[in-house]
């Protein structure tokens, strides 16, 4: 996943002269004392919860990010007194911009949202396909963008190096038949939030060899986890249109996605992201490998992502499932009319199915749990 940082760095030399030295000190103590602080509300002025505040330099390179308390408050350290373009970003709201802020010591700033992030309509189809929506300002892009937001908070989450999950990852072995399980395994394995367990793909990857990778030690099926999702690569190579919601779920709009090309021998994921229509914050991602063997057609292959909101503010998945085929070259004989083999043909074979889940039991920050499941 992609990470963003504020650091300070300070090199120490040797000088001759003490009053130097004192001055560097100085300078140093004034650039790691700029902050931008105070609050984001929204248009009824009630706090803005979990809202992104982040800055960009002259050079729009982002250089500090921080998420807004339960009160809306946020304090954001830039590395240097300067101007700075403030943005905030809240899942359900239009971004707001404040451009050319002049930032010395510590700098006050109020935003507040004033607009809502139009609402996707109720669909009984799917519709209103959109390819590459990077910079597309339809329905489709909007929810895309609404999406992106939240996987942020994600990245965040992720980078504070804070957070410790305890994950309970079960494991299923499925006959031929695909109904008699043969094989199963529970464990308790202690992770940061990442995907530790289930092979992730580096977004550049997937572009170029697809999601499932035949290599000297097997095959591969690899997961389109926060990083693939978040990535520019997939958002190019992918269109975007509208699907209805699940029976089960009415108040849901799915954003659908599947590959721009069909590329012959490359297996790619098609699926759809679920978001709660009303507020736009994600409920989860469903997928299904495509372009594999036509002898896994049986054994829907594929996974699902689902999401969380953390007391912080920060979305997290929470649970990830994967569906994947085993199978096996087998020799087809044929015979002649005397019953004698007279020739064989070898054909790939599905012989099963292998399933894995990974589920967020409890969840720690700094030390102090946060989120426990019975």
């Amino acid at each position: 996943m992609t990470r963003s940082f504020v650091r300070a760095g300070i090199e120490r030399g040797i000088t001759r002269l003490a009053v130097a030295a004192l001055a560097v000190a100085a300078a140093a103590t004034t650039a790691q004392a700029q902050r931008i602080f105070g609050a984001v509300m929204m248009a009824d002025s009630s706090p803005a919860r979990a809202a992104i505040v982040q800055a960009a330099d002259s050079t729009g390179a982002i250089v500090g990010r921080e998420l807004t308390t339960a009160r809306g408050d946020f304090v954001l350290p830039v590395p240097r007194a300067g101007r700075y373009t403030v943005t905030a970003l809240r899942v359900g709201s239009v971004a707001e911009v404040v451009r050319d802020l002049a930032v010395q010591g510590d700098t006050r700033l109020r935003i507040r949202f004033t607009r809502d992030t139009p609402r996707p309509p109720v669909t009984e189809m799917r519709s209103g396909e959109r390819c590459d929506i990077r910079r597309d300002s339809t329905l489709v892009g909007l929810a895309w963008g609404q999406f992106q937001v939240a996987l942020m908070t994600a990245d965040m989450a992720a980078e504070t190096k804070s957070f410790v999950g305890t994950w309970r990852r079960t494991e299923r072995t499925l006959g031929r038949t695909l109904k008699d399980t043969v094989a199963r395994s529970d464990t308790s394995e202690v992770y940061p939030l990442e995907l530790p367990s289930i092979p992730p793909l580096a977004p550049d990857s997937s572009r170029e060899f697809g999601f499932v990778v035949e290599s000297e030690h097997g095959v591969t099926y690899h997961v389109p986890d926060l990083a693939i999702l978040r990535s520019d690569a997939f958002t190019r190579a992918r269109c975007f249109a509208f699907d209805p919601a699940p029976p089960s779920q009415p108040g849901w709009i799915g954003l659908h996605f599947r590959s721009r090309e069909f590329r012959v021998g490359v297996a790619e994921v098609e699926g759809t992201i679920w978001l709660d229509r009303a507020t736009l914050e994600p409920r989860g991602v469903g997928y299904r490998y495509t372009n594999l063997p036509p002898a896994f057609d049986a054994s829907e292959a594929g996974g699902t992502l689902r999401f969380r909101q953390l007391p912080t503010g920060h979305w997290i998945v929470e649970e990830y499932t994967l569906r994947v085929p085993t199978g096996a070259f087998r020799r087809i004989f044929s015979y002649d009319t005397r019953g004698r083999v007279n020739g064989y043909a070898t054909k790939l074979t599905l012989e099963g199915v292998r399933t894995a889940s990974l589920l967020l039991t409890t969840l720690e920050l700094n030390g102090s749990p946060i989120l426990r499941r019975p």
